[in-house]
């Protein structure tokens, strides 16, 4: 039987980290068309300004609309990171041990002593990327793991045993 056990300490970078991969990593085709669309708009109005070629009334107005929602979305989401960021502040500095093996994760909170044990069937997804690993318990709440406080050895059997017994890692 394989274990795994480590402390976190919960940093206001992971949950921007957490937020930003949401958003722009997890859907990997939505930066690829925001950049297309965008683009093409950006061409197509500077050559209809320009007059090197002409285009239709119809194009010019969606053009316009969609770099106006380009920019709401952009305020958004950076009006969403300072929410996110200000809502997790709470949870800043706050130390939890993990215990992973085969009958799930089991994780304590340093500061209130609570004990949370989620078998693997409630672990509804794992990702990885190169400083984080995202234990997803819904499509929204995780467990955000940071490599940099794990150390490459104990990284690597936490990937192990998830691999093992948990949702494969993605």
């Amino acid at each position: 039987m394989e274990k795994v056990s480590f402390k976190i300490v919960s940093a206001e970078q992971d949950f921007s980290a957490l937020l930003k991969y949401n958003m722009f990593q997890k859907r990997k085709a939505l930066p690829i068309i925001l950049g297309v669309v965008s683009t093409v708009s950006v061409v197509s109005l500077l050559g209809s300004y320009l007059h090197i070629f002409p285009i239709p009334r119809f194009l010019y107005i969606m053009s316009m609309i969609w770099l106006v929602l380009i920019l709401i979305f952009i305020l958004t989401t950076r009006k969403q990171l300072k929410i996110t960021t200000k809502a997790a502040s709470g949870l800043v500095g706050r130390v939890m041990e993990f215990e992973v093996d085969e009958s799930g994760i089991l994780e304590r909170d340093a500061e209130t002593a609570e004990d949370i044990h989620l078998p693997w069937e409630y672990i509804h997804e794992v990702d990885e990327t190169k400083d984080y690993i995202f234990i997803y318990v819904t499509h929204n709440q995780c467990f955000i793991i940071p490599k940099a406080q794990l150390g490459k050895q104990t990284t690597d059997e936490l990937k192990a045993v998830l691999k093992l017994y948990g949702p494969a890692v993605k």
